[in-house]
């Protein structure tokens, strides 16, 4: 997949499976290209294509981002406009079928009419008028209703927050390609759920700086972006991923002279800024040539 601008070119060369991904610099604009292009689905200064050049319609890919610093407590209370209100809404709306509660609430509310009750306040505001009127239902606004539920965090942990809302995403999106962008803290939990869940059409990319190197043994490759339209493959055996992730955290890059001789080599090898690193961790070699 390249990601093309007027000034850059992203270039995400893989299209499924779960990858690291060492944005250098450029997280917010790559955010905000997929996020205009596949999410919001207006005119925007980029376009997306396949790997055959093709333009990739904006319909039939999915983005999903949920920042880690949104406000997840607001969330679980289903919210107006929240991710769980209207991904909850949705459902209904879709899948009258399996909620029939919400059909007999609707017709317990218009019962409400015929109580006694409703008479008497009909008198209270006529008495002494000949006014005459009729007191009528419409139909309730579920979102509405669907605030006055809430899931009780307190035994969550936030990375299990972050799972469900992006199950649920998925979920929705089940027919689309989706394209999974993580930056929150990943542990044994979270890798053990990407890959319970990934399939052909699902492509995980995790911030590299959101991993402890003891979670990186499950990744397939190493993506280190830069803006230009050029890519070179580099093979490495899987021994040495989470000493790549180790090398490309902003602590280390930020203060290559406290390295040994060894790490700061295989730091001289990415220095060109104007290349996209694919780092694959599935071959047999030992990566000696660095």
């Amino acid at each position: 997949m390249k990601i093309k601008n007027d000034d850059e070119t992203f270039i995400i060369p893989v299209s499924s499976g779960i990858h690291i991904l060492y944005e250098n610099n450029y997280k917010e604009r790559l955010i905000s290209d997929l996020s205009s292009y596949f999410i919001q689905k207006k005119k925007t200064k980029c376009l997306i294509f396949d790997d055959e050049d093709d333009p990739i319609p904006m319909k039939s890919v999915n983005f999903i981002y949920i920042p880690q610093y949104e406000d997840l407590s607001a969330v679980f209370e289903f919210k107006p406009k929240t991710m769980l209100n209207s991904g909850l809404s949705q459902l209904i709306d879709n899948n009258p079928e399996m909620y029939q509660t919400v059909d007999q609430l609707r017709s317990d509310f218009r019962e409400l009419l015929t109580d006694v009750g409703m008479y008497r306040f009909a008198k209270i505001l006529n008495k002494g008028t000949d006014i005459s009127f009729r007191i009528e239902t419409s139909d309730f606004d579920i979102p509405r209703l669907l605030q006055t539920l809430g899931i009780d965090t307190e035994c969550l942990t936030r990375q299990q927050q972050m799972i469900m809302l992006y199950n649920l995403q998925l979920y929705i999106n089940r027919d689309k390609v989706n394209i999974c962008y993580l930056d929150f803290e990943v542990n044994d939990e979270v890798m053990l759920w990407m890959e319970n869940i990934h399939t052909e059409d699902t492509l995980f990319l995790v911030s590299n700086e959101a991993i402890d190197t003891e979670y990186t043994n499950d990744f397939e490759t190493m993506i280190i972006l830069s803006p230009y339209d050029h890519l070179d493959t580099i093979d490495a055996d899987i021994s040495q991923i989470s000493l790549f992730s180790y090398i490309f955290h902003p602590v280390v890059l930020k203060h290559p002279e406290y390295q040994n001789e060894k790490i700061f080599k295989m730091m001289s090898r990415f220095k060109d800024s104007e290349t996209t690193f694919l780092i694959d961790f599935t071959a047999d070699n030992m990566f000696e040539s660095l």
